[in-house]
């Protein structure tokens, strides 16, 4: 078989794959407990910041028209995240509710799974929203669901693509501003700046804002049903540990 036609060694994509570490060591740091509820963040923080300096910069990439039917190591990851976040967010929450855990011990362990969802999963919901295929786009849904952060589907869409570097980006840093200030703005002018363009796409095809094909809904939707599950695992407990990994 032709070189351009083969599948991708799986070692080309594997520092993407290395993202289940991040899984497999928030299950370690549960049954450890302890101090072992640091690792992900000093893995985060620490390890790998200096594994990448020692490594250097990486400068070749993938050519833009390389067939996709040889990326399957590539997609495969993006296309498996969401089950394995999902089981490792909620499987961990059901067991940590009844677990010999201070309720500290227990904020630290979600915390720690907040870099996992806010920063992998987000990552990852990007690549998935990025593609036209139903599977993808509902993949992207349910990691950002996760997070609460459901809106970022259409602000990155239909307001970030096409206003970036402009004062109409909510994500676009001023000229010296500081990180507070832009993330309250983001926090703020996101969801709103996402809701205004997809009611100006349905205004274009003559239809409402409450029509049926707004988006919204199903943001609206899938974040209800995270946090009917968190309540359902836990009370009020699991909704307040959901919410601090969110």
């Amino acid at each position: 078989m032709s070189e351009n036609y083969m599948l991708l060694p799986f070692k080309s994509a594997a520092p993407f794959w290395s993202s289940i570490l991040f899984a497999v060591s928030l299950w370690f740091s549960f049954f450890l407990q302890g101090w072992a509820i640091l690792f992900v963040p000093i893995l985060t923080l620490l390890i790998l910041p200096l594994v990448d300096q020692y490594v250097g910069l990486r400068v070749e990439n993938l050519e833009p028209d390389i067939e996709e039917s040889r990326l399957f190591w590539y997609r495969l990851i993006t296309l498996i995240w969401a089950p394995i976040q999902f089981i490792t967010l909620f499987g961990i929450l059901a067991l940590a509710i009844s677990a010999d855990m201070t309720l500290l011990e227990k904020i630290g362990l979600f915390c720690a799974i907040g870099v996992l969802t806010g920063t992998i999963g987000i990552n990852y919901a990007h690549e998935l929203m990025h593609k036209s295929g139903k599977l993808e786009r509902w993949l992207a849904d349910s990691l950002l669901a996760m997070v609460l952060y459901s809106h970022f589907r259409s602000e990155h869409l239909l307001v970030h693509h096409i206003h970036v570097g402009t004062p109409r980006d909510p994500v676009t840093a001023r000229y010296n501003e500081s990180f507070y200030s832009f993330f309250n703005r983001v926090l703020v002018q996101c969801p709103i700046s996402a809701f205004k363009a997809e009611t100006q796409k349905l205004w274009r095809k003559r239809l409402p804002a409450s029509h049926i094909s707004n988006p919204f809904y199903i943001y609206f939707s899938a974040q209800l049903f995270m946090i009917v599950l968190s309540i359902l695992i836990g009370g009020f407990l699991g909704l307040f540990l959901f919410l601090i990994q969110a």
